[in-house]
């Protein structure tokens, strides 16, 4: 998974360059109303320490467009990711 190359701007969207992600994307587009059932992104992420955290996001039933969507999940993943090396004291 560490591998895939889908979603560049979901997870992996506003973590630091070089960090490593196995993840795994899901999309179920939009139907003819607009309305996106289902975006996600799962996966493993390293810190810089080796350590590791699991984060999935799953985005549902919204009328954002598909960039929208993206930044709530780098969002999330982001405020998850500097939890993280900030509560290393």
């Amino acid at each position: 998974m560490s591998a895939t190359s889908t979603g560049p701007s979901k997870i992996r969207g506003l973590l630091p360059k070089g960090t490593l992600v196995a993840h795994k994307t899901g999309n179920s587009g939009a139907n003819k109303s607009g309305l996106t059932a289902a975006s996600n992104d799962i996966g493993i992420i390293t810190l810089p320490d080796g350590k590791h955290f699991a984060i999935a996001v799953f985005v549902s039933m919204t009328q954002e467009d598909e960039k929208t969507i993206n930044a709530i999940i780098a969002e999330l993943t982001k405020t998850s990711w500097d939890y993280m090396i900030n509560s290393k004291s």
